[in-house]
Order: C-alpha cells, then sequence, then structure tokens
C-alpha cells in the first residue's frame, strides 16, 4: 500500500499514485509523505489531484462562522514548519486542481469515517489518484530568489498575504 509511506523522487519525474478503497475497518487513515531531498532530488513538492472524491461537503446556513463540515471523510494537508491549521477537503475536485508546497516536506491525510455509498460514476463514492513531481527552486520561477513580490505572509496563516505600496514595486 502506498499508505502511511515517505516518497521520493527524481527532479522533473513525474509519479502516480491511487489508493483503493479500502472496504474494511473504518474510520481508515492513510498518510502520504512527500519529501524533496534537495539537489537532484528537487526542493519543492507538485501535487496534481487527477481523481478525487472522498467524503462530503454539507452546507451549514445557520452558523456564519462555520460555512459548512465534511461529512462521512475528507483529506487535509500539512507542511514541515507552517501552521497547520486544519483545513479539510472533500466532495468531488473537477478541473485542473494542483498543490505547490512552499517547503521541501508534505504530508497528506486520507480520512474514511465509514463506507461511502456508492455514488453516479464514482467508485463506491471514493476516488484518489495523485500525480506528483519533486521541483528544483530553479525550475519554480515564482520561488527564486530573484522571485516576485507576493505580499508578506500574515502571521499565524498559511496563505493570507498582507499587500502594500503595490504601486512601487
Amino acid at each position: 500500500s502506498a499508505c502511511n509511506r515517505t516518497l521520493h523522487g527524481e527532479a522533473g519525474r513525474t509519479y502516480e499514485l491511487q489508493i483503493q478503497n479500502p472496504h474494511g475497518v473504518y474510520p481508515f487513515v492513510c498518510h502520504l509523505n512527500f519529501t524533496a531531498t534537495g539537489g537532484l532530488y528537487g526542493d519543492i513538492v507538485q501535487l496534481n489531484l487527477a481523481k478525487f472524491s472522498i467524503g462530503k461537503f454539507v452546507e451549514n446556513y445557520h452558523d456564519v462562522k462555520q460555512h459548512g463540515e465534511c461529512t462521512e471523510g475528507f483529506m487535509t494537508i500539512s507542511e514541515q514548519g507552517l501552521p497547520n491549521l486544519d483545513g479539510r477537503w472533500c466532495g468531488t475536485a473537477s478541473g485542473y486542481t494542483i498543490y505547490y508546497s512552499e517547503t521541501k516536506s508534505v504530508n497528506v491525510t486520507l480520512r474514511l469515517d465509514k463506507q461511502p455509498p456508492a455514488s453516479g460514476s464514482v467508485s463506491n463514492g471514493f476516488e484518489f489518484r495523485l500525480i506528483y513531481k519533486f521541483l528544483r527552486h530553479s525550475d519554480a520561477k515564482l520561488r527564486n530568489d530573484n522571485r516576485i513580490w507576493n505580499g508578506d505572509l500574515v502571521p499565524g496563516s498559511y496563505c493570507n498575504r498582507n499587500f502594500y505600496d503595490c504601486d512601487k514595486r
């Protein structure tokens, strides 16, 4: 199984993995760690969610602070050295869904709380196929030493940025 492993690879080479519906003991938890070890093995990680259907998102119209929740299962992504904000992804993704790391190590956790019901074309309500690459900083044009200014990271956040004096940059 690909679960509960650390995956490495050569920079620029494309790898693929697929997690099958566990059909077993629940909750099912699968940890996938992608680590770029530098040099020929890259500095950051690119994840492409080629197929993604896990759990479902249920809207919550009564609570303005919590817009909804994931039921039956979800995926989380965390990075070494960045704050863990407990973000969860669930439902079915479509289109081009790519994640680029900011650090050398990314942990993807899949969790299924119960056997998902079959739904339409999705086999048993669960699909997970990931295409991944390790990239060198020099190949990540916006992440090298001469990169474009993308704002200052808001302390305690993962992706919020403060922008100021934009007209002078």
